[in-house]
């Protein structure tokens, strides 16, 4: 058995060894592992896209109905009742895209950054060419200190809509604080 499996992993070794010589030399090195902070999300928008829901015209009406309800908390600053609202509304038609990016827009004004990331990540699966899918991941990683990644959403926007000030805003907000905090932890490790 011993010999088998030095055989079997020889064989290995060789065929790997060949495949080597024609890959581009970095897929041969290793690789970093990476953790995706929006894995989840994006599992939930692949799940929505590969198995869309049936949604009938009076889902819609209904779901128009509570995102006008959503709305109308938002102007008065009821974050918790807008969440309910759009939360209704997605049960009803969840591959509308704007109703995760206005609950997106409530979860953020309650602290809840994560959720908020969420919904924009999910908003932007489905919507991927809409500046304010862009906006609103930027705001969420903004908020959560992901300054490089809300910068590079930002200016994926902006190439969208170029010369939308809000998205330049942004752009400028996200890269100062990113500075800032790369100078911050600079100084620090030469303490």
């Amino acid at each position: 058995d011993d010999e088998n499996s030095k055989s079997s992993m020889l064989t290995l070794q060789k065929e790997w060894n060949e495949k080597k010589k024609d890959m581009p030399k970095d897929e041969t090195k290793p690789r970093p592992i990476v953790i995706d902070e929006e894995s989840e999300a994006k599992t939930a928008a692949a799940k929505l896209l590969t198995n869309p829901s049936s949604v009938t015209e009076e889902d819609k009406v209904k779901a128009a109905e509570f995102k006008a309800q959503g709305n109308s908390h938002f102007g008065k600053g009821e974050w918790a009742e807008a969440v309910a609202a759009y939360t209704e509304a997605i049960s009803l038609q969840p591959l509308d895209e704007t109703y995760y990016s206005n609950r997106s827009a409530c979860y953020l004004k309650l602290d809840k950054n994560q959720e908020a990331l969420d919904d924009a990540v999910i908003c932007r699966y489905l919507k991927p060419a809409w500046m304010k899918g862009c906006f609103r991941l930027a705001t969420a990683r903004l908020a959560l200190g992901r300054y490089e990644d809300a910068a590079v959403s930002a200016w994926e926007g902006l190439n969208m809509d170029e010369g939308n000030s809000e998205l330049e805003a942004l752009v400028t907000k996200c890269i100062k604080k990113g500075r800032k905090e790369h100078l911050e932890k600079t100084k620090d490790a030469k303490k």
